[in-house]
């Protein structure tokens, strides 16, 4: 288990230099203040498309407050959250975190996106995976909870553990189960209710 923590934390630390080579995020403190709003805006138009499916414009979904203490990664089996995933998705952000769900920057996966490992590559391979990173990058977050092994995969590689709170450059990442497993077997929806209230308990210290 201490190799699976060391690799995704490894990859974690990757995707976050893509960040701050980005010149979207992490920008020296003596530097002018920029805005979350300009910082995802440079994010997007940094988007130079995607290899993989072919896109020139960036169609991952993101919404919510730019200036979040909190995001939020999903996505469903194949890509796009279904009516089911996106009501639990709400419960969870105003239920648990109580919580505004305007209030939390929410980047909701495509299928390139959710698909984006490619093992025999070494890294994500896809434009859409890439830009999720920008976006996390130019919120800033304290901490991004990432539900179902698509995107947590698109993020950190394979090798990571569900539940294990990885951090690095001062943002907490939390892996966790699919919203359909959570809403589906209620040993899981346990094991994820730790997973969360371990966020919940970052954002309240």
């Amino acid at each position: 288990m201490e190799t699976i923590l060391k690799e995704a934390i490894n990859a974690l630390e990757k995707r976050l230099e893509l960040m701050a080579d980005s010149g979207v995020a992490f920008i020296n403190d003596s530097a002018p203040k920029v805005s979350a709003e300009d910082r995802l805006e440079r994010a997007r138009l940094s988007f130079e498309g995607c290899e993989s499916c072919g896109t020139a414009s960036l169609t991952i979904s993101a919404t919510g407050a730019p200036d979040s203490h909190l995001v939020i990664v999903a996505s469903g089996e194949h890509g796009p959250l279904n009516d089911k995933e996106n009501d639990l998705l709400k419960a969870i952000i105003e239920g648990a975190f109580k919580l505004d769900s305007k209030s939390v920057y929410t980047i909701e996966l495509n299928e390139c996106a959710a698909g984006a490992w490619s093992a025999e590559e070494g890294g994500p391979e896809s434009g859409c995976a890439r830009a999720v990173s920008l976006l996390i990058g130019a919120v800033r977050p304290a901490a991004v909870l990432v539900f179902g092994p698509e995107a947590a995969s698109s993020l950190l590689g394979p090798d990571y553990e569900a539940g294990s709170l990885l951090k690095a450059r001062g943002i907490s990442l939390m892996p966790t189960l699919s919203l359909s497993d959570i809403g589906s077997d209620p040993e899981r929806k346990r094991l994820a209710w730790g997973h969360i209230k371990a966020v919940m308990g970052l954002l309240k210290g």
